[in-house]
């Protein structure tokens, strides 16, 4: 008899990596399986393309790992600020004219509540 064959590590390795924890059991079986009979059907060399093959036709939705999701506060400020710089982008004059007409604002609020304290 030969010596045993093992499952191709780098294909396993990505495998493992990419696949949900509670998709893994069940889907490195099956694939486990079909690579042991491949090999005594076709040899082992095949049998580790076909396993590769597997692999890559495993890279499916249900079986990926979910990446890290960031808080949301952070994604919901990213978002206001990539708007805005979008609409800047696109409206200059537009821009100019809301954030003038906001300094002036604050401005005249600023010089009226100082007139108002003095007063009192």
């Amino acid at each position: 008899m030969g010596k045993p064959v093992k499952i191709p590590k780098i294909p396993h390795a990505f495998f493992r990596w990419y696949c949900l924890p509670e998709k893994y059991e069940e889907l490195h079986g099956d694939l486990e399986e079909f690579f042991y009979e491949r090999a005594a059907q076709y040899g082992e060399a095949s049998a580790r393309w076909y396993y590769l093959l597997d692999v890559i036709r495993c890279c499916q939705p249900y079986a990926w790992k979910k990446p890290q999701r960031q808080n949301s506060n952070i994604v919901m400020f990213r978002n206001y600020y990539l708007t805005a710089f979008r609409s800047l982008l696109k409206h200059k004059s537009y821009f100019i004219i809301n954030i003038s007409g906001l300094a002036i604002g604050i401005a005249s609020f600023t010089f009226i509540s100082l007139y108002v304290i003095n007063e009192l």
